[in-house]
């Protein structure tokens, strides 16, 4: 079993690659539970900083976008200062997800609490939420990126490095079998290909 809380986006190609070498192999994802998946092989998470352990394997760090509609009036900037979005009527991951935290944290640090109007599970429902104007919200620059289309303009944040570390976990010091240590690898390999081209 895999639990996903990262990146879930990129899981399929990593998965269609598996099964093309490995058609015996079979999947379980979870992507969408409101606490850690322990009995999960393999876990995909994101953190606000980097992630230590013997079990956990740094895949990416990636810096976090605001995503404005193209009319807004912050749409045409390159960049902005956090603080700005103060006031502003923001779409978001529910609570727990990891980059929900990891923004609000960046927001608290900035001296506000986010005015979060709509929530979602979903990356794909808050990137469409955005587009059609109905608030600005956080993407991650490479997970995310795929799904943007010509209706959202991306903007770094100017003064505070806003970033996520998305990281794989595996049980430690409980057996793995071959597909685990399969699957584990091309994912690694996976994100070390996805670096290269950014």
């Amino acid at each position: 079993m895999i639990t996903v809380y990262a990146a879930s986006k990129l899981l399929p190609k990593i998965l269609l690659e598996i099964k093309k070498q490995y058609p015996e192999f079979k999947f379980i994802i979870k992507q969408h539970e409101n606490e850690k998946e322990i009995n999960a092989d393999l876990f995909i998470y994101s953190t606000k900083e980097k992630a230590h352990g013997p079990n956990i394997i740094n895949l990416l760090e990636e810096e976090i976008l605001l995503a404005v509609p193209n009319e807004h009036p912050f749409a045409s900037k390159q960049d902005i200062c956090l603080e700005k979005l103060a006031s502003e009527p923001i779409i978001s991951l529910q609570k727990g997800k990891g980059l929900r935290d990891i923004t609000t944290s960046y927001c608290r640090m900035a001296g506000f609490e986010p005015n979060i109007i709509l929530e979602s599970d979903d990356p794909a429902t808050v990137r469409g939420f955005i587009g059609v104007g109905l608030g600005i919200g956080f993407l991650p620059a490479i997970t995310w990126q795929g799904g943007v289309d010509n209706s959202i303009k991306l903007l770094s944040i100017a003064n505070i490095q806003c970033k996520r570390y998305i990281n794989l976990s595996f049980r430690e010091g409980r057996y793995r079998s071959k597909a685990t240590k399969v699957v584990c690898d091309h994912i690694v390999k996976y994100f070390e290909q996805l670096q290269q081209f950014e």
